[in-house]
């Protein structure tokens, strides 16, 4: 059965959809990180008697976008439980069975500092017979398919409306930013160990920010592009190495937080955030994200 759309408020959704067998959905806005996807005929509506094959229901409360991969589907959930206790489920795609619910951290918040939030918001990752799990700064771990906790990493940082970026999966590197009010940062982990293999602190001033980064290739070198909360964009380069350089930045001296995930395109311009919350033109004659 081809998992085409799926719908988490409370309980997770499969929607009615073609027979045709459909790609892997692996972590947040798919395989590419640009949210494109080849699928037709989706179903545009659904009710509780209309296109939905099964329902289940999904413990506490998460945010976070549900993935798929080999037949079943992988998302985080908080439960209130004397304090927050972050978890890992996993259930059929073909009959909504759930097959898996792992307990990874334990937190004494209960709820997320913002009502409209929730203790795991960030998508994870799945990765052959790995799951890649981020809850900000309560947490980052790698947990096996079967619900081993593979290593466990921590990054504290301060936040008013909790975490919600998503991590992203570049060869065996596990990248994220933490952007909070004291420290902001974009970090890459080593997938096999935990280990870092660099940190790329974020030019003064910083703020919160909830955004996802987006690996490119601008030229046959890697990239990452990383929305923060008083720049658009920062590029960070070499990130293959054991360290990483930042690029210019774009400024944005029009908002303090940034909930976006940038996209990519082909041409003279390679980068263009996607954000409300201002537009910076990039003069295609002077990329400022291009390597010089």
């Amino acid at each position: 059965m081809q998992v085409s759309a799926l719908v988490r408020i409370g309980a997770v959704l499969l929607l009615a959809a073609p027979a045709a067998e459909g790609g892997d959905w692996p972590e947040f806005r798919g395989p590419d990180g640009q949210g494109h996807s080849v699928e037709t005929g989706l179903p545009a509506a659904w009710g509780e008697d209309r296109n939905v094959e099964w329902k289940a229901p999904v413990p506490g409360r998460g945010w976070s976008t549900p993935v798929v991969v080999d037949g079943r589907i992988w998302l985080t959930t908080g439960t209130a439980e004397g304090g927050g206790v972050l978890r890992l489920l996993a259930f059929d795609a073909g009959n909504g069975q759930e097959t898996l619910n792992v307990e990874v951290f334990r937190t004494e918040d209960d709820s997320s500092p913002n009502p409209k939030n929730s203790l795991a918001s960030p998508t994870p990752i799945v990765d052959g017979d790995r799951v890649y799990v981020h809850f900000g700064a309560y947490g980052t771990a790698a947990v096996s398919t079967a619900g081993e906790i593979l290593w466990t990493a921590r990054f504290p940082y301060e936040t008013q409306h909790g975490y919600g970026g998503s991590p992203i999966l570049h060869d065996d590197l596990l990248v994220f930013n933490g952007d909070g009010y004291d420290v902001a940062f974009v970090v890459a982990l080593d997938t096999r160990t935990g280990e870092v293999r660099w940190k790329a602190d974020r030019e003064e001033p910083v703020s919160q920010a909830y955004s996802t980064p987006l690996a490119i290739d601008v030229d046959g070198r890697d990239q990452i592009i990383s929305v923060a909360a008083l720049v658009l964009a920062e590029v960070i380069s070499g990130m293959i190495d054991a360290s990483a350089t930042r690029r210019p930045s774009i400024p944005c001296t029009r908002s303090r937080s940034s909930t976006t995930a940038p996209r990519s395109f082909a041409g003279p311009i390679r980068q263009v955030p996607a954000t409300w919350n201002a537009v910076v033109p990039i003069p295609r004659a002077k990329s400022r994200i291009s390597p010089s």
